[in-house]
């Protein structure tokens, strides 16, 4: 295969994975107007763990690319604890 061809290949992903997160941190945005209404904490260790080993568990298939995932896992559960924080903090703005 060419470069072109897997570049080309990269862009249509990027597309669906752009359309995956922004639908993540709609969710995202709902489950903190939940949490400030119930008044709980943002950080939940027990639920970050199930969904880390729910999604490792998942790339057996290719185990040398385990870390990358849970790179990019944390970084996307960082940005959406970010996210419910500013909800949170400055409800006035959403």
């Amino acid at each position: 295969m060419c470069l072109d061809s897997k570049r080309k290949e990269i862009s249509e992903l990027d597309t669906l994975l752009v359309q995956i997160l922004l639908k993540r941190l709609s969710l995202c945005q709902d489950i903190a107007f939940i949490k400030k209404d119930l008044q709980l904490p943002i950080m939940n260790q027990v639920r970050e763990d199930q969904i880390l080993k729910r999604v490792m568990a998942q790339c057996e298939k290719d185990p040398h690319l385990k870390t990358y995932i849970l790179e990019i896992l944390q970084q996307i559960m960082s940005a959406s604890k970010k996210l419910q924080s500013k909800i949170i903090k400055d409800h006035s703005l959403w």
